[in-house]
């Protein structure tokens, strides 16, 4: 239904449009001075899709 655009508001109605919020990934670099994450850290997130409506859907290789 949504990507038909018969989805009520807020969601866009106009093509393309790329639902879901939520990725996740491998760390490929870190900056100097980030300290948290090291490279190859598994690693999850949310994407501020509710204020910018920019999806996350993605395929993988």
């Amino acid at each position: 239904m949504i990507r038909a655009g018969r989805f009520p508001a807020p969601l866009p109605t106009e093509l393309p449009y790329v639902p879901g919020w939520d990725v996740v990934g491998t760390v490929d670099a870190v900056g100097p001075s980030v300290g948290e994450v090291t490279v190859d850290d598994d690693v999850i997130g949310l994407s501020p899709w509710l204020r910018t409506a920019i999806g996350a859907h993605a395929l993988s290789t």
